[in-house]
């Protein structure tokens, strides 16, 4: 049951590509934290360990591009 349920749900998501301007947005802002790519990549990490990056992402998948694809407008863009 639990098989059919996924692969029937999965189908609703198909071509549901979005922008993933949150996950984008979190990504800009690490890479233009500073000049120095050493600091860079220790708040990359941080972002890791403390799941951020994954969240963000998870947001995207799950929530925003999906509303994106409905509607067709990014409201993730009014935030930033």
């Amino acid at each position: 049951m639990t098989i059919c349920i996924a692969l029937s749900t999965s189908i609703l998501f198909l071509s549901c590509l979005g922008s993933f301007s949150a996950f984008n947005g979190l990504k800009d802002w690490n890479n233009d934290l500073t000049d120095n790519k050493f600091v860079n990549n220790l708040v990359f990490l941080g972002l890791n360990i403390i799941p951020f990056y994954g969240l963000f992402f998870f947001g995207d998948v799950i929530v925003f591009n999906i509303i994106e694809f409905w509607s067709g407008s990014n409201r993730i863009y009014l935030f930033l």
